[in-house]
């Protein structure tokens, strides 16, 4: 019985937290596209099906290479500003960071 309380009360919290994703993709030329989604899978389908950005629809779409997870939408508008402003290095940089963490993850 407690169990069942505890997992509706995580099913019912979680329904409730609002989720926001900063997202990096690659190219089919190698440049870099930075979005803002409250519905990270739809938006990638969006994009790969070419209905996404003007951008991708252009450069083609490769892969999701970045995503961050935000549960302020405004904090997560910011932070894809930032992130577009900050350039292809920043880019990189943080491409490369999420990379090695997916590694240390499967050990």
């Amino acid at each position: 019985m407690w169990k069942t309380i505890q997992k509706y009360k995580y099913l019912k919290a979680k329904e409730n937290t609002p989720c926001f994703y900063v997202y990096i993709i690659e190219c089919d030329d190698g440049s870099y596209y930075t979005g803002f989604t409250s519905n990270l899978m739809q938006r990638i389908t969006d994009h790969k099906m070419n209905n996404g950005s003007k951008y991708t629809q252009e450069k083609g779409f490769k892969r999701l290479v970045y995503f961050e997870i935000h549960s302020n939408e405004s904090y997560a508008k910011e932070r894809e500003k930032q992130i577009k402003e900050a350039g292809r290095i920043y880019k990189k940089m943080l491409v490369n960071q999420f990379n090695q963490n997916l590694l240390l993850l499967k050990e």
